[in-house]
This record gives structure tokens, sequence and C-alpha cells, in this order.
């Protein structure tokens, strides 16, 4: 009896109990877009003096950020003035809404009205934030010719050979195909 509910013991463990790999435990999971936060803090001063935008707003409306509130490297609290039509909008900083939607934001780092050219960091580096707008542009150019170069794009042409078709085998008349067995 002993023995008999051992084995039954083992299956049903064997049966519920998911056996898991190294590979299944370490693999992460990575996001395919970014949130408004996450693309910012990657910069020396987390977006401060950036324009942001949602993609699907018209063009000139925008917020100018003054300030950011980090909680975590993937959320926290954008604090702005909003623009519309390149005009002011309000006088008063607000707070930015739905910076942690994934795909729905840009920002720009080109004009110099908002951003500061050249950002010193503690360590008295200056770094050109216009030049490094530019080269991330280069990048992504970059990465998407390389992408559209490596898709196959249709059947590859036939090779000579190929192209000539054998002529059919005529088969013996009155007979029929011997049967496989």
């Amino acid at each position: 009896m002993g023995a008999a509910m051992e084995e039954a013991r083992r299956l049903l463990y064997e049966k519920v109990i998911k056996k898991f790999t190294l590979q299944d435990i370490t693999k992460h999971k990575t996001l395919r877009q970014k949130n408004l936060v996450e693309m910012l803090t990657g910069y020396p001063n987390h977006g401060v003096g950036f324009k942001v935008y949602n993609k699907h707003w018209p063009q000139g409306s925008f917020y100018h950020v003054k300030q950011v509130d980090l909680n975590a490297p993937r959320y926290g609290s954008l604090y702005g003035v909003y623009y519309q039509d390149g005009q002011i909008a309000g006088n008063k900083i607000e707070k930015v809404a739905q910076v942690l939607k994934r795909g729905l934001w840009s920002y720009d780092l080109k004009d110099p009205a908002f951003t500061e050219p050249q950002i010193t960091l503690d360590n008295d580096l200056t770094i050109n934030m216009v030049r490094t707008q530019q080269l991330i542009e280069e990048k992504k150019e970059f990465l998407a010719k390389r992408t559209k170069s490596m898709t196959w794009v249709g059947e590859p042409e036939e090779q000579e050979w190929k192209k000539k078709k054998a002529a059919p085998v005529k088969a013996a008349k009155g007979r029929a195909a011997p049967k496989k067995k």
C-alpha cells in the first residue's frame, strides 16, 4: 500500500508542478514602446526644458517641461507649461497627464527656444543636446535601413537549369503502372 501511495504521489506531482528551465526563469519581458518618463530619463537633465507632445495632437501643441519628479526609472510625474498653436495657453505650470501611457508621446530637443543647446553636468562635462538628437535620428535611420535589408522581399528567381522543363515521361501503352505494396 505504501509503494502504491508513493507512486500515485509521484505521478500527481509530475502533472501538477511545472518544471522551469533556467532560461524560462531569467528571461525578461521586453516592452516594445516606452512611456514618456522612460524616454526622458535617459537624458542628463531627465527632460527638463524639452518640448513633449502627444503624437495625436495638432502641430504647435506641446508642453514645455519645467519639472520632473521621478519615483523610479519608469514611473514619475512631469510638470510643464502648455502651448497651443505655438502660444502659451496658460501661464501656470500644470501636471502633464497620461505620461505613463506607452507609444503615445514624442519629444523634441532641436528647438533652441525651449531646450538649452549645452547642458553642463555635475562633473563639468558639457553635452550638446542638438548634436545628441542628430545622432539619435541617424541611428534610427540606420536601424530602419538595416531592418529593411534583412527582411525577405519575395521569391528568389529560379535558376536557369530549373527553368527548363523536363519532357514528360511516357507510360507504356496498354499497361497500368505497377501498384506499390
